[in-house]
Formats: C-alpha cells, sequence, structure tokens
C-alpha cells in the first residue's frame, strides 16, 4: 500500500468577523465604481443650473423692480384722496424725502407683530407723517407769565378782560380742593356727579388750570393748590405708574391717568424738578403698556391683543404723550407710529372727518380731537387735509353755541387746541366768538334756584348739552375746568407750528 503524501503546513485560521469585514470592503469598492459617474454628473449639473440663475439675477436691472408697497399690498391705485405733504424734521436727523404717490409702510416692529389682526394689511395705509414735532419748555410754556396772558388773550382775538373771568374760575376751582390736596367730580359742591367718582382725573384737570396760568408748586397765585394737588398724586401712584386710583367705573382708568399724567409732565417741565422725573416716566410707561397692540389706540383700560380701542381715550393719551416730549421725557417713537395707523381707521371717506372708531359716522369732537392728534404728529397747517378739517371745524352750524342740545364743551376743548395750533384770522374769530359767550355763560352771583357755592362756575346741565358735552355726566367741575382752559388757551401753550418755526429759527442761527 503507497504511502500517503505527507500534509502541507496551514498557515492560522481566519475568523468569520475578518471575512465579514472584507467582503463588506470588497463590496463598497464595488459600489464607488460604480457610483462615481453619477456623482460627478449630478455636480456638473447642479453647478451650472446655479451659474445660470446668476447671470439671470445679475441682469435683472433694478428699476424692473416692482416698488415695495406692491410687493406688500399690491399695486397702489389709490384712494381718491389728494394728499399734500410737507417736509417733517425726522427725530432720526436723517434726511427722507417723501414719495407723495406711496402709501406709508408700516414699521418693522408692526410687520412682525403677530397680535395685530384687527389691522387690514391688504390695504395701503393712508399716507401721513408719523414722526411728532419736537418742541422746547421755553417755547411752549412761555406765555404762562401773568404779564403775558392779557396780551396774548389780545393778539388771539380776544376781550383781555377775560383775565377776571378766568381768575374767578381759578379762585371757585381752588375752593373745591379737598383737605388732603385732592379734587373730586362726584361731591362737595351743586351739581356734582355722584356716579362719577374718578379722583385722579379730577385732579389733574384741577391742576392743570393753576398750571395753565403759570402758577406752580413753588410760584403763583396757586402755589399752595398746586403744591398740595401733586404732592396727592405722586404719593398715590402704583408702583406700575398707574394715576388712577381704582375709584370710580372702568371706563375712566386710562382717561384719569392720562389726565394726570398730563398734569405731572406739565408740572416737571415748568420746574425742572428731578424728584418728578421718575414719577413722569413711570406714567409714560405704563400708557406704553396700555397701548393697544393691535391696533394702535388706547381704551378704557389694559386690554388683550386686539381689543378695539377709541379716539377719545386716545387724543388724552396722545396728549400726555406729547407733554411728556416737551417736558424732554423719552418717548419711543414706535408708540406714534402704532397711533397713526389707528388715526388712519378712524378717518371717514373724507380723510379730515373722524369718528369715535371704526366704522362709526364722524362727529365734531372726534374730528377735532383727530385733528389735534395729526398735528402733533406733525401733519403740516398747508396740507389738503388740515385746510379741510379747519374749514368744517369752523362751518357757521359747528360754531358754538351755548344752548339745549348745542352746547358741547369737549368739542370746544379740543377744537380751541387745533384752531390755536393752526393760528390766523379764522383762529382769532373763532376764539373771540367762544370767548364771549363763556365770559357771558359763567355764574357771577349766586342762585336761590342753586343754593351753594356756584360764583365763578359754570352750571353742568343747564342748558343740556348735546350727546358728547358729557357735563350731565362729570358735572360742574368737569365743566368749569374746561371752560377755563379753553379761555386759557392762548397763553397755555404757544401754537404748534408757531414753535416748529422758532425751533428752525434758532436752529439756523
Amino acid at each position: 500500500m503507497p504511502s500517503q503524501p505527507a500534509p502541507k503546513p496551514r498557515g492560522p485560521r481566519r475568523g468569520v468577523l475578518q471575512k465579514s469585514l472584507e467582503q463588506l470592503q470588497r463590496n463598497w469598492r464595488a459600489e464607488l465604481h460604480r457610483s462615481i459617474p453619477g456623482m460627478l454628473l449630478s455636480l456638473i449639473v447642479h453647478t451650472c443650473i446655479f451659474l445660470v440663475m446668476g447671470l439671470i439675477v445679475y441682469q435683472v436691472q433694478t428699476d424692473s423692480m416692482p416698488p415695495m408697497t406692491d410687493m406688500l399690498w399690491g399695486e397702489d391705485i389709490g384712494d381718491g384722496t389728494d394728499f399734500e405733504l410737507g417736509n417733517f424734521e425726522m427725530t432720526s436727523g436723517v434726511e427722507v424725502n417723501i414719495d407723495d404717490n406711496l402709501p406709508s409702510l408700516p414699521s418693522s416692529e408692526q410687520m412682525l407683530d403677530l397680535t395685530m389682526p384687527s389691522l387690514d394689511l391688504t390695504a395701503p395705509l393712508k399716507t401721513t407723517t408719523a414722526i411728532p414735532q419736537k418742541a422746547t419748555f421755553g417755547n411752549v410754556f412761555s406765555g404762562r407769565s401773568s404779564g403775558q396772558q392779557g396780551e396774548r388773550i389780545r393778539q388771539s382775538g380776544g376781550n383781555p378782560n377775560a383775565t377776571r373771568t378766568i381768575r374767578m374760575s381759578l379762585e371757585w376751582i381752588a375752593r373745591q380742593q379737598q383737605k388732603d390736596g385732592r379734587w373730586q367730580f362726584h361731591e362737595g359742591y351743586p351739581q356734582a356727579s355722584p356716579g362719577s367718582r374718578c379722583d385722579a382725573a379730577a385732579t389733574g384737570l384741577a391742576l392743570l388750570t393753576f398750571l395753565g396760568a403759570g402758577s406752580t408748586p413753588k410760584d403763583g397765585d396757586y402755589r399752595r393748590e398746586v403744591y398740595q394737588g401733586i404732592k396727592w398724586l405722586l404719593e398715590h401712584q402704583k408702583r406700575n405708574g398707574n394715576l388712577d386710583q381704582g375709584d370710580g367705573p372702568s371706563i375712566s382708568v386710562i382717561y384719569s391717568h392720562a389726565i394726570a399724567t398730563i398734569a405731572l409732565c406739565e408740572c416737571y417741565a415748568m420746574t425742572g424738578d428731578p424728584e418728578m422725573k421718575s414719577a413722569c416716566e413711570n406714567a409714560i410707561r405704563y400708557l406704553d403698556e396700555a397701548q393697544l397692540r393691535g391696533e394702535g389706540g388706547w381704551r378704557y383700560g389694559i386690554l388683550s391683543p386686539g381689543s378695539g380701542g377709541d379716539l377719545s381715550v386716545t387724543g388724552w393719551a396722545l396728549m400726555a404723550l406729547q407733554t411728556a416730549r416737551v417736558a424732554g421725557i423719552e418717548v419711543e417713537p414706535r408708540i406714534f407710529r402704532k397711533s397713526t395707523g389707528f388715526l388712519n381707521r378712524l378717518e371717514s371717506s373724507d380723510p379730515w372727518l373722524y369718528s369715535y372708531t371704526p366704522g362709526r359716522s364722524p362727529t365734531l369732537s372726534m374730528t377735532a380731537e383727530g385733528l389735534v392728534c395729526r398735528q402733533w404728529m406733525g401733519m403740516e397747517p398747508n396740507s389738503k387735509i388740515m385746510r379741510n378739517g379747519i374749514s368744517y371745524l369752523t362751518r357757521p352750524q359747528n360754531l358754538p353755541q351755548w344752548k339745549e342740545g348745542r352746547r358741547n364743551v369737549y368739542a370746544w376743548y379740543y377744537l380751541a387746541h387745533a384752531l390755536h395750533n393752526n393760528g390766523g384770522e379764522t383762529w382769532k374769530e373763532w376764539y373771540g366768538y367762544t370767548q364771549k359767550i363763556l365770559m357771558e355763560q359763567q355764574l357771577l352771583v349766586p342762585s336761590e334756584e342753586t343754593p351753594g357755592d356756584i360764583v365763578g362756575s359754570w352750571h353742568p346741565h343747564t342748558p343740556q348739552g348735546d350727546g358728547h358735552d358729557y357735563g350731565d355726566r362729570w358735572g360742574r367741575l368737569y365743566v368749569t375746568c374746561l371752560c377755563t382752559l379753553i379761555l386759557e388757551t392762548p397763553f397755555r401753550h404757544l401754537p404748534l407750528y408757531e414753535v416748529a418755526d422758532l425751533e428752525n429759527t434758532t436752529k439756523k442761527r
């Protein structure tokens, strides 16, 4: 039997794991070789596409792009209104040329604000400036000294003897001050309004009459009354800045806070007292928080996003903000920008007429208030809107009358502001006419029919005013304060546009 050959030596045995790894490696290399041509082709194709797109974009000229407003809202077809705009001074110091043919763009904050369901961003906003004018205290309040009051009244077409009428009303208001420094609408004198307690508003309104006549906590014939009233407001201001005491109806919260804020800011502007500055800043901060983010207006209190504002409350709030600016208190420009959008929504088909809330019919009082707000925001006096608005305010049927169903001291207060800012013969004729009515209707002797302290005041509901007078609702102090402030108009503030001219002249020098 042949012998078997000797076996060859065997190498070390490879494990199963190593075989698996080697097989995977071979498979990966094979797959890579197959896919490389496809990957290269894809890379080349995509690169070519991007190059072509870049060449197309490069060749597009900027003048072939649609206007930004068209991209946002569609083509601007206008609203049938012939607007005339002037050049407004921008607070940023950047010179901007306003294009009359384009609607105002909303701010970036408005466009990104997700709590704006009530603003219709599908239609262009009507063109108007959103930048309020700046003015210094020295110019705005320079007429309040006692030596200038009579002359200012005469220059406004009035009877300088009105200073005696004003003095009598101030004496009556001073007698109604409570021992702790406050004033009240609801009690203390004949024809008070028992259901309308709102002490911060009453105190603020009374203080404005004394401040308007030149008195401060340190100077003037009524410095004691002003000192005690300001002290009461400061002591009762809440930590969040709110000056309303929560003692009245819910509809009065922002009214009350705004009116008291105006008084604080005027007092700070007249005195420069550093202790008052923080109180003014906190009060303005509260108004900022109370502004309705969805609309840009104000309502009765701090409401949820999307709630509707009204022009009556908004006017008082903007007056407080404008007064703060005059006093040197910083106010965020976005507050005014948002308010501009709200005012746009209150315009009627005739853009110089305004309503209480969007969709309602325009009224005399709201038109006067709306035009004053536009003036604070820089609308020029020679614009078509302002000219037509002033013409409407002074129509024969809108002239003040102390008659049943016609008296409207609320409207006259804002009318005085609007016409005084605009100046000219129209203001002089209106003030002389209205001053005569108020002087004739002031109560100069005690009345057997109305026992009590009434001398120097005006009756709140005899005659009964129209629906927007509110004399029967807020009582004798309210009506007397407004009548006094109307009479003080010639010297309480210089006309807004006159202030702007003075500012421009100073800058040129």
